[in-house]
Parts: C-alpha cells; sequence; structure tokens
C-alpha cells in the first residue's frame, strides 16, 4: 500500500468531516430550521476535495508508471488495483441501500431493470442522479475517469505520441471539455441535480488533482518554492468559494455558478496539495493517529453516514422532542455509529481484500513498474 502522507491525510480526514456534517443536518434540524446551520450547507464541498486528492494519488501512479502503461498487462493491473479498492464496497453498499430504501422511502423504480445502471456506473454518466444511493454520484464520477484517462493515454502511446506529450494532451482535454459542456448545458433550474452531480459535467475536478501531479512531477523546484504562497491562496479561494456556495444561494443557475464556481473550487484546493504533500508529521500522538485514522477508513465512512444518518433520524424523530438538546443527542449517535462502523467495515471488509489485492499478479506488475518509475524519476 501507499505510504501514508500526514498532511493528505489531513486533506482527506477534513473531506470527510465536511460530507459528514452536511449530512447531519437532517438531524439539526429536529430542533431549528435549516436556515440555522446554513454554515454547514457547504460540507458537500468535501466531495470536491476527495475528487481532487483521488487525482492527485491516480496522476502520480500514471506519471511514475511512464510509457509502460502501454502494456496491456500493465493498464489491466491498474484497473483491477482500483477496482478491487472501490467496487467491493460499492456493491456492499448498493445491496444495503435497497431495503434501506423500502423501508424508509418511496421505491423510485417501477421495474428492477432501472437498477441495471447502478452495476456499471452509469445512474448519472449524462444527467441528473436519481433518488436512490444518492452518495454514488460521485464513485461514478471517479470510475469514469479511472477509465477513460489512462485508456486514453494508452491510446496514445501505441499510435506513438511520447508519454508526457499525451499526458498533457489528455489533462487539458478533461481540464476543458466538462466546463465547456456545461457551458452549453443551459435552462437547468437545478444546476446542483442537473449539472454538478452528472459525470461528464464533473470529470475536471478530478483533473485539478491530476495537473498538481504533473506540476509536482515536471515544476518540482518551482513546487517546493510555491509551498507557502500557494497554500496561502488555495485557502483564500476555497474559503471563498465555501461562502459562494452557502451564502449566495441566488446565483445557483446562473453561468458563474454553472461554468466556473466548481472550476474555481478544485483549483482553489489543487492548491493546497503542494504544502500537504510536504507534511511529514502532524506533532504525532493522539491527534495525528485520530486524523490518520479517518483518512484511511474515510471511503467506508462516506458510504455508511446516509445511512446512518437515516436509521437515526427515523428511529428517533418520534421519540425525542423537538429540543436543541434533542438534535445534539441524535447528532451524537449519528457521529459515533458512523465512526464506528466504518472502522469495523475497515478491518473486516476493506482491508482484507487489499491483501488480497497484493497477490494478484496483474496487481503486482504494475505496482513494480511504477515503483520501478518513480526511482528512476529526476
Amino acid at each position: 500500500m501507499r505510504e501514508r502522507i500526514p498532511g493528505l491525510d489531513l486533506l482527506r480526514a477534513s473531506a470527510i468531516a465536511m460530507v459528514v456534517l452536511y449530512h447531519a443536518l437532517p438531524l439539526l434540524i429536529l430542533a431549528r430550521p435549516i436556515s440555522s446551520f446554513w454554515w454547514l450547507e457547504g460540507g458537500r464541498l468535501g466531495v470536491d476535495l476527495f475528487f481532487v486528492l483521488s487525482g492527485f494519488l491516480i496522476g502520480e501512479i500514471i506519471l511514475n508508471t511512464g510509457g509502460r502503461m502501454a502494456e496491456p498487462r500493465i493498464l489491466a493491473g491498474f484497473w483491477i488495483g482500483r477496482w478491487l479498492r472501490t467496487l467491493p464496497s460499492y456493491y456492499l453498499f448498493l445491496g444495503l441501500n435497497i431495503p434501506l430504501q423500502r423501508i424508509f422511502f418511496p421505491w423510485p423504480f417501477g421495474s428492477w431493470l432501472q437498477l441495471a445502471p447502478y452495476l456499471c456506473f452509469a445512474q448519472n454518466l449524462l444527467g441528473a442522479m436519481p433518488t436512490f444511493f444518492l452518495e454514488s454520484w460521485s464513485l461514478c464520477v471517479e470510475e469514469w475517469f479511472y477509465l477513460t484517462m489512462p485508456l486514453l493515454i494508452w491510446a496514445g502511446l501505441r499510435a506513438g505520441v511520447g508519454f508526457h506529450r499525451g499526458f498533457a494532451g489528455v489533462l487539458i482535454l478533461m481540464l476543458l471539455v466538462p466546463p465547456a459542456l456545461r457551458w452549453e448545458a443551459k435552462g437547468f433550474v437545478d444546476s446542483h441535480r442537473h449539472i454538478a452531480d452528472a459525470v461528464v459535467y464533473r470529470l475536471d475536478s478530478i483533473g485539478w488533482g491530476i495537473a498538481a501531479a504533473f506540476v509536482q512531477q515536471t515544476q518540482k523546484a518551482a513546487w517546493r518554492r510555491s509551498l507557502g504562497f500557494l497554500l496561502a491562496a488555495g485557502l483564500a479561494l476555497s474559503a471563498t468559494c465555501y461562502y459562494l456556495y452557502v451564502a449566495r444561494p441566488d446565483l445557483d443557475g446562473t453561468w458563474f455558478s454553472r461554468v466556473l464556481l466548481p472550476t474555481l473550487t478544485s483549483f482553489g484546493f489543487a492548491m493546497l496539495l503542494p504544502w500537504a504533500a510536504s507534511v511529514r508529521s502532524l506533532g504525532g500522538g493522539w491527534g495525528e493517529r485520530s486524523i490518520s485514522a479517518l483518512a484511511r477508513w474515510s471511503y467506508s465512512l462516506y458510504l455508511v453516514n446516509i445511512p446512518a444518518s437515516v436509521l437515526v433520524f427515523f428511529l428517533l424523530e418520534r421519540r425525542l422532542p423537538r429540543t436543541y438538546l434533542s438534535s445534539m443527542i441524535a447528532v451524537a449517535v449519528y457521529l459515533i455509529a458512523s465512526v464506528a462502523s466504518s472502522a469495523a467495515l475497515w478491518r473486516l471488509f476493506e482491508r482484507p481484500i487489499l491483501r488480497a489485492r497484493a497477490q494478484v499478479s496483474l496487481c503486482r506488475e504494475a505496482m513494480a513498474a511504477r515503483l520501478m518509475g518513480a526511482q528512476n524519476s529526476p
């Protein structure tokens, strides 16, 4: 497994904390209207931070693999490694969400065949995310990116294009096409559902993490010199975007919100990466261990927190008075249940699969190619 970097763990833990607190809103409004907690509504930007972090990781992997991405076994090893990391938990929660939906919410499908898109991550490929298994929208964005970018690089290499030229060309394509599609996507009343959650409109969010990995490898001196400036600029831009998301609902549906704001958000988060990648210690002790654990459990926690919120809401809504104390109790139960469940899922489900992945021959070949490339990198 990849060496853990405390600074990147801090960003990942921050991202999942934003998402988990955002999904606590149904419990908080037991006592007060949602407007009282407006500042939590920007928690969905935690997913944007996840996208950038994923892009940075995948960018490093592809860049270190280099021209060997042209080898079918290396490409297959990359995909199998990604799929063994993401698909088992995805399909586990796809199955778990079926009874949860049928018990607590109206069943949105007239036929079981309408679940078929969920099997191949097509439920929000071109448009709005259905109301079932809502959190899967971001996983679809990631899976399609994992598939398309390496495939395009492989095709370029097989056609004789140099690796770095092909990598840069595909990256530019990934960064420019989604905003162009968002530019053309006019007339939607709710841009969050129809644009922000659709795969074709969001691939550039991961692309900015890829771009950061490219700069890190090709402009190492500038990367190191700019840590402080980029951190300050990234924090300022990220805070501004957060404010615009939560305090300016009037912007929803405008050109700025539809086209530019997602790009600015991802770019702001990407500017945090040079500093985060350089941080090798967070002071040690309980705090650093907690951050590392949250980062390690973040995938399970992302999948489990909405079911936990739903269960706590429906179990406690009619049993507790509508007071602020009741809301705090419900939120505490939700947080404890979410974190405990994700820790158990990591230990009993995710980690054994990752250990088994290390024994797959194609994954070992891809890992060896990546390590060799990293050692030979100037």
